[in-house]
């Protein structure tokens, strides 16, 4: 692969990923999800209860985080929780500071 066609591979790549955690940043109940994390991982039917929102509904928020990189999964004795992807959620923290 040349040089010029690694370069737009690799910016398409970019490009997509941008536009991942912009629609995460569109959504209010996206937004909510990740304050609620920003404490502690919690299961999915934990963030039901705190939004009062359906499971389908928090379910599709949750995986529309995952495929942006801005949650992680782990399993514990007592199932499967989400956590925030801390290092990708202050970097992004901090370049907004620095746009203000």
């Amino acid at each position: 692969m040349e040089e010029a066609q690694l370069a737009g591979f690799y910016n398409n790549k970019l490009f997509l990923q941008y536009a991942r955690i912009g629609k995460c940043l569109s959504s209010e109940r996206r937004l909510e999800i990740l304050h609620i994390l920003s404490n502690e991982p919690r299961s999915a039917e934990n963030i039901v209860h705190a939004t009062n929102r359906g499971v389908a509904s928090i379910s599709r928020h949750l995986q529309v985080l995952l495929d942006a990189n801005l949650l992680q999964t782990f399993y514990s004795l007592c199932g499967k929780y989400v956590n925030s992807n801390y290092s990708i959620l202050s970097k992004l923290r901090n370049t907004f500071q620095v746009l203000k």
